[in-house]
């Protein structure tokens, strides 16, 4: 089985870790690809800087969004299988390796989900840092999505069959869009309706050593609104393996409103106003969108 590497950047000056980090594995990828939205050639310096001693390919990108890059890398790639990782992380230095005795391991599986940690000095309070710890190693189905096996796209392996099956990544979701977030799980959670299974794994370990941002003062200005646009996209959709999955990863609900108000009075108005917020997005959604091909499509506004 032949591994393609890629990331996906905008041109944080963190990417250079990354690909050392990849430059100094024990087995290195049959192909590392880099996708550059920042305009200024910085993932070509930054593989120049780093000395990447092995095989690479480098696409500028004049679109912006993570899902556009995503589908770029798609496009791009001859492997037989991709893993995304992001440009403020590194990765483990035996990743190629513990890839490959993975899918050995699990040749049933079509996609892979592995354990993103958070920087050590990492603050709840002040920072908000995505991480994903994977506490049991089990099969990616519509019973275990987001339930005993979450997931996120720092440390996300594809394989191309699943990728040529499903399509693309919605371009209206994922970091440099309105709603950037849920661009990872919109996907995952299609290409199990679509009757794939994958498999969380500790073996592959990813580091989120640069993604530290500050906590907006306004809780839910957290970007994890895109989760909502997920929940609608699954109801027009209409596969109702779908929609289950698709409501485990919803910002704030109903329920969440009741039981805060019940048991965390002082978070009482932070789930009322998300609720509201997934509300008033859904009846955008109505108003401006349709879904073809299983991806947002603009209609009106």
């Amino acid at each position: 089985m032949t591994l393609t590497v890629a990331i996906c950047t905008g041109g944080r000056d963190s990417l250079i870790h990354a690909i050392r980090s990849l430059a100094n594995q024990s087995r290195p990828p049959d192909q590392l690809l880099i996708v550059d939205q920042s305009g200024q050639s910085k993932a070509r310096r930054a593989v120049a800087e780093a000395g990447y001693p092995h095989s690479f390919i480098v696409v500028d990108q004049d679109a912006k969004g993570l899902s556009k890059a995503r589908n770029e890398v798609v496009k791009q790639l001859t492997t037989d299988w991709v893993f995304f990782t992001d440009d403020d992380c590194v990765v483990s230095l035996d990743l190629v390796d513990q890839f490959h005795k993975v899918i050995g391991q699990y040749p049933e599986a079509s996609f892979l989900a592995g354990t993103c940690i958070r920087p050590l000095d990492y603050d709840p309070v002040t920072q908000d840092v995505p991480g994903v710890y994977i506490g049991h190693q089990v099969e990616i189905n519509a019973r275990t999505a987001m339930l005993e096996a979450e997931f996120m796209g720092a440390c996300l392996a594809f394989r191309k069959d699943l990728l040529n099956s499903v399509g693309l990544f919605d371009p209206y979701l994922g970091a440099g869009t309105e709603w950037p977030a849920g661009e990872e799980c919109d996907y995952v959670f299609r290409a199990i309706s679509k009757g794939f299974v994958g498999r969380a794994t500790a073996r592959m370990v990813v580091f989120h050593e640069y993604g530290a941002r500050t906590r907006p003062a306004d809780d839910t200005e957290n970007g994890r609104i895109g989760n909502a646009v997920v929940m609608w996209k699954a109801r027009q959709i209409g596969d109702p393996k779908l929609i289950a999955m698709a409501d485990r990863i919803c910002p704030y609900g109903p329920k969440k409103v009741l039981l805060s108000r019940l048991t965390l009075g002082h978070q009482y108005p932070v789930h009322l106003k998300m609720y509201r917020k997934c509300k008033a997005v859904f009846a955008r959604l109505d108003r401006e969108f349709s879904v073809k091909e299983d991806v947002l499509v603009k209609t009106s506004g």
